[in-house]
């Protein structure tokens, strides 16, 4: 079966964030491949520069992204946002789900993330979002 079989017309976006490209990469080709609007980015800067064009819907951010708070980011894309996004962290810390949790975000996974667990808590979120509209 197609994972993006059940996706809407209109995609989820989903903003990818970690400062190791491939990882960032590999992640939004996945969901890309599950039928979400993914896009990867590298940085905090480039994070808050792609949610100001694009005010996704949910933002897999690494909780440990090199010269950044990730809490600090966090709220700074929850508030950007039309819709504060879903967070979800995910990071090889494993001390660091409740600086996550205190920080807001939704979801913490530790690396390597589950894509299922990652699309499950995505596909959730969007079925939620469409029975609020």
């Amino acid at each position: 079966m197609d994972p993006a079989e059940n996706r809407s017309s209109q995609p989820m976006s989903v903003l990818v964030i970690d400062n190791d490209p491939d990882g960032a990469n590999t992640t939004a080709e996945l969901l890309n491949i599950y039928g979400y609007s993914a896009r990867a980015v590298y940085s905090a800067d480039a994070a808050l520069a792609a949610a100001a064009a694009s005010h996704p819907d949910a933002v897999i951010m690494d909780a440990c992204l090199y010269g950044s708070d990730a809490g600090q980011l966090a709220a700074q894309l929850r508030v950007m946002c039309n819709r504060a996004p879903l967070l979800v962290a995910v990071t090889g810390v494993t001390g660091a789900r409740e600086y996550c949790r205190k920080a807001g975000f939704d979801h913490f996974f530790l690396k390597p993330a589950e894509p299922s667990d990652i699309n499950g808590v995505l596909s959730a979120y969007e079925s939620a979002l469409s029975l609020s509209h």
